[in-house]
């Protein structure tokens, strides 16, 4: 088993995501939402709105906003306890973590719907979800990962670590 493999993911769902009150958590979900819905909302013609959240980690809240407009979201991470996080999650299993009051967060108070249609995000982004093996390190990694047309491709924090990685292999 490797370290990436060991990482407790929800351990750090529950230290990281785990309290609303936090202003960063609020501040990430509310810039997401605003960045997501307002190319969402002129990119959408023919319903097929396939989305790849590349490096995933064990997080679900950033696709969110996503899955009032996908009709796919694909999550990829390479660490394979955080996959199982969100597999869980999907899966609706009892350990999972409570991305409930999330969903609240940005169905309620960013879109001023209600309880009823924060619910139905909950259950619309656990149908059109699945999880997927991905390696930011390897040679096109997103490939694998987007084996049909994808839409949307974004990634919240991994993009720097190969583009670094890049930058010093090419100055060797």
């Amino acid at each position: 088993m490797s370290d990436r493999d060991s990482f407790d993911a929800l351990d750090y769902l529950q230290h990281r995501f785990g309290d609303l009150n936090d202003q960063r958590a609020t501040y990430v979900l509310g810039q997401l939402h605003r960045v997501l819905n307002g190319f969402m909302t002129k990119k959408i013609n023919d319903g097929e709105l396939k989305v790849l959240d590349f490096g995933s980690g064990p997080v679900v809240q950033n696709s969110i906003s996503a899955a009032a407009f996908a009709s796919e979201i694909v999550f990829s991470d390479i660490s394979s306890s955080n996959r199982e996080a969100i597999q869980k999650w999907l899966d609706g299993d009892a350990d999972a973590f409570n991305w409930s009051p999330h969903f609240d967060y940005v169905v309620q108070t960013l879109e001023g719907k209600g309880e009823k249609e924060a619910r139905e995000r909950e259950q619309r982004m656990r149908k059109l979800s699945k999880v997927v093996f991905c390696d930011a390190l390897s040679e096109h990694p997103w490939r694998k990962a987007m084996r049909d047309h994808t839409t949307l491709f974004y990634s919240a924090h991994v993009l720097n670590v190969p583009a670094a990685i890049e930058r010093v292999s090419s100055v060797a």
